[in-house]
This record gives structure tokens, sequence and C-alpha cells, in this order.
């Protein structure tokens, strides 16, 4: 919960209101920490699928016949 300062009164107008809560509270920091790491998790994720194409791809190419020519007897 957020508190502000509703007013001061300077020289006979109202001045800006102002936050009194931290901008780094502890509730901001572990969110910011579980962001961080579901961000990781999201990229080492989307990297490991990337691979999987790339060795999907290479062992098609691999495994086709004209990869191993015909032994003659």
């Amino acid at each position: 919960m957020t508190t502000i300062q509703g007013f001061a009164i300077k020289g006979g107008q109202f001045t800006k209101a102002r936050d009194c809560a931290s901008s780094s509270s502890p509730a901001i920091l572990i969110g910011l920490a579980t962001s961080l790491i579901l961000l990781l998790v999201l990229a080492y994720a989307l990297n490991m699928l990337i691979y999987l194409r790339y060795l999907d791809q290479h062992y098609d190419l691999i495994a086709s016949p004209a990869h191993f020519p015909q032994l003659k007897a």
C-alpha cells in the first residue's frame, strides 16, 4: 500500500504531492528477482527448442540415403 503526502503549502501555493513509500521495498526487489529468473528460464527453453530444430535437420541429413553411397559387391 502506498502512502502519498497530500500536499504542502509553500509561498501560498500547493506543492507537488510526494510519495512517502520507498522505491526499493522488499516486495519490489523480490518481484524483480523472480521476473529475472523467469526470463532466464524462458531464454533457456527457447534456446533448447532452436537447438532441437538444428539437431533434427542435422540428423535428417545424415540419415538420408544420399549420405551413404552404395557399396559395390
